[in-house]
């Protein structure tokens, strides 16, 4: 029982990470982050102290 919930739960880590350097790269290299950088800019994010 144990076991299957092991491996189970490495296999949704795995998945996780593997979306989330999927998910980086589009924001990073390719036109999406047009889109997404403003969304950080409104709510706060990079505010830069002046």
């Amino acid at each position: 029982m144990m076991r299957t919930f092991e491996k189970i739960l490495i296999r949704l880590i795995i998945i996780h990470a593997f979306l989330l350097f999927i998910s980086q790269w589009f924001v990073l290299y390719t036109p999406l982050h047009k889109y997404v950088n403003p969304v950080y800019d409104y709510i706060g994010v990079s505010y830069t102290m002046k």
